[in-house]
Order: C-alpha cells, then structure tokens, then sequence
C-alpha cells in the first residue's frame, strides 16, 4: 500500500504541475491530494497541520473559483509565464524554508505577470494587469508550494 500511495502521490504532483500551465484550480487539488497521498505512504515527512492549513487554501480557491461572477479571458502565454513564475520563485525559495517558498512562489507570480505586460501581447490585452496576475497566480502559488513541501518532504529524511 505504501508503494501505491508514493506512486499515486508522486503521478498527482506531476499532473498538478502540468495542470497549473492549463487551468486555475484543478492544478491546486492534483497537487494537494498528491502531497496528501505522499504523507500518507510514510515516505515523505510533511506535518498533519501543514496538510490541513493547504487544504484550507486549496478549498478556498476551489470555492473562489466556483464563486467567480465571470472569468477574464487569460491567453496561454500569460498563464506560463505567471506559473513560470511561481515555479521558479518556489526553487529559489526552498532552501531557505516553507516560508520563504511560498513568498517567493508570491514573488515569481508576480514578476511573471510583470514580465508578460512588457511583451508586445500585452499592448493588445484591454484588461488591467493586476485581475489576472492574481487569478491565474493565487492557485500557482499553492500548487507550487504544495509541490516544494513534498520535495522538502523527501530530502528531509535522507539529511541533504
């Protein structure tokens, strides 16, 4: 059972991540039911209440995105580089901690959607920029977070 549980949760994670490129909110639950399935098969070390305060967020932005009175249209090239962003921002926050990987996962979101106003498809774009950084960012970042407490999950039992 632990052996089905580490390969589900790690198919999850992957399919979390591909998702986060492709839709808002699916990629946040892949990503937690695999960081959720992974803690569950006693390889990787991730707390119970860690788990619960994600599941909160990733409900959260479930419910948002339910909620949501229309949805901007948001082209390919600016999820990618909104998710690029957090994807990086989570890399090069996680060696300093949980914490500094979700505030650079924030960060990277941000930049990406900076660095997407600055290319010529952003002068065609009529809505503002902030909107979408947020709706298409605020799931990246828990996803992205989701996925660097699992990979901090299985380096801190091998002491690397």
């Amino acid at each position: 059972m632990e052996t089905l549980l580490l390969i589900g949760g790690v198919i999850l994670l992957s399919g979390g991540l591909v998702m986060a490129f492709r839709s808002s909110s699916s990629g946040a639950a892949s990503a937690y039911l695999g960081a959720s399935a992974l803690s569950q098969s006693g390889r990787v070390l991730i707390p119970s209440s860690t788990l619960l305060f994600w599941a909160v967020a990733v409900m959260l932005i479930l419910v948002i995105n339910w909620m949501r009175v229309r949805m901007l249209p948001v082209t390919g090239v600016f999820r990618n580089y909104v998710v690029g962003g957090a994807l990086v921002g989570m890399m090069a926050g996680i060696s300093l901690g949980n914490a500094a990987m979700t505030v650079g996962s924030v960060i990277g979101a941000l930049l990406g959607g900076v660095a997407w106003s600055r290319t010529s498809a952003a002068t065609t774009a009529h809505s503002g920029l902030w909107r979408p950084v947020v709706e298409v960012g605020l799931p990246a970042v828990v996803t992205m977070t989701l996925i660097g407490l699992a990979l901090t999950g299985v380096v801190k039992p091998l002491n690397i």
